[in-house]
C-alpha cells in the first residue's frame, strides 16, 4: 500500500490523485523498523509505514510517478554517493525504463543503497549487486 499527499501519515490522509507528497510505504515485504535506533524510528517509519525520502504522485488509475527526492545523497560507509548518479548509470542500461536509487538504514547505522526499477517487457535482465 501507498500514502502519498500533502499530509504526513501521523495525520492520516490521503492527497488527491496527481497531489504530489512524500511517499510513504507500508505492506508485508516492506522493513518495519530499525534495530535499536527507536530515534531513526520516530522519523522514518511514522505509525508504521516507511517513509522514503521520495516525491511522488498516484495517477488516476492508482500508478505511482516518482518526480524528486527530499534527500539528495546516501551515506555508505563513510562516502556520500549521489542517488541521481546511480539512477543516471542505469537509465543508461537498455533494458531500463525507470530507476531510483534509495538508501535504507542497516544495523551499523549505516545506510545501503537499493534500487526501484521499471524493465523494458519482455527482456531478459540479470539482476547483479551493485557495490
Amino acid at each position: 500500500m501507498i500514502l502519498i499527499g500533502k499530509r504526513s501519515p501521523l495525520e492520516g490522509s490521503l492527497g488527491p490523485e496527481t497531489t504530489s507528497g512524500k511517499v510513504c510505504i507500508c505492506g508485508l515485504t516492506i522493513i518495519k523498523e530499525y534495530q535499536n535506533n527507536s530515534e531513526a524510528n520516530k522519523t522514518t517509519f511514522p505509525l508504521g509505514w516507511f517513509t522514503t525520502n521520495n516525491i511522488g504522485y498516484l495517477d488516476k488509475d492508482g500508478y505511482l510517478f516518482l518526480i524528486g527526492r527530499i534527500k539528495e545523497s546516501i551515506h555508505i560507509r563513510g562516502e556520500k554517493i549521489s542517488p541521481s548518479e546511480v539512477d543516471a548509470v542505469l537509465l543508461s542500461l537498455l533494458a531500463v525504463v525507470q530507476a531510483m536509487a534509495f538508501g535504507i538504514l542497516n544495523e551499523q547505522y549505516d545506510e545501503e543503497m537499493n534500487v526501484a526499477m521499471v524493465l523494458q517487457e519482455k527482456m531478459m535482465v540479470l539482476l547483479m549487486k551493485i557495490i
